[in-house]
């Protein structure tokens, strides 16, 4: 389908240009706006296009959808229907609904964040759950710095003497947190 190709390859360099959201973590991190610019020269972008059919008969708890999970990488920006469907575990251990708001994203911080913010910011953990009996679509845009950039604890989140962890590139990164999913048992 050609046709859709293009059109997704432009909406993903639309959403390329909104990826640097990462500015704004930059500024409330009392760090220069561009700090993190040098690590999106060749950043990694992915965009899905996800469906969820409909469960009909379906038991509480036993839905299809995506469980529970964070984002491996940097931002997520979510464009997701008017179905909805996505649930965020709140710091109460309560899962609450995501609604869709007609021409917004929702933005999820991924599992390199924290490694940014010594733990300061956190990912999220949600999931998805379709339990309206009609389909639902969603299209996540995956946004993560340059493959062989170094993640470490940015210096605004250190204490006086402390020094930053060992770093870790997106690369071995995202290759570590696949070999965590998939590995055999």
């Amino acid at each position: 389908m050609p046709e859709l190709r293009a059109t997704l390859e432009a909406y993903r360099d639309r959403m390329a240009v909104l990826g640097h959201l990462v500015r704004l973590v930059a500024l409330s991190l009392e760090l220069d706006e561009d700090y993190f610019d040098e690590g999106f020269q060749d950043h990694v972008i992915t965009t899905r296009l996800l469906h969820y059919p409909p469960q009909d008969g379906v038991g509480e708890g036993n839905e299809l959808g995506a469980g529970a999970h964070t984002d491996w990488g940097l931002i997520t920006r979510l464009y997701q229907d008017e179905v909805g469907g996505l649930e965020v575990l709140n710091a109460d251990g309560e899962w609450v609904r995501a609604p869709h708001i007609p021409g917004t994203f929702v933005v999820n911080l991924g599992d390199l964040v924290p490694k940014l913010t010594n733990g300061l910011y956190l990912s999220n953990t949600h999931r998805v759950l379709n339990t309206t009996g009609v389909r639902r679509y969603s299209v996540p845009t995956f946004f993560d710095l340059d493959y062989d950039h170094v993640v470490t604890a940015v210096p605004t989140v250190l204490d006086e003497n402390e020094q930053p962890g060992p770093g870790i590139t997106t690369g071995d990164h995202l290759a570590e947190m696949l070999r965590r999913t998939y590995a055999a048992s």
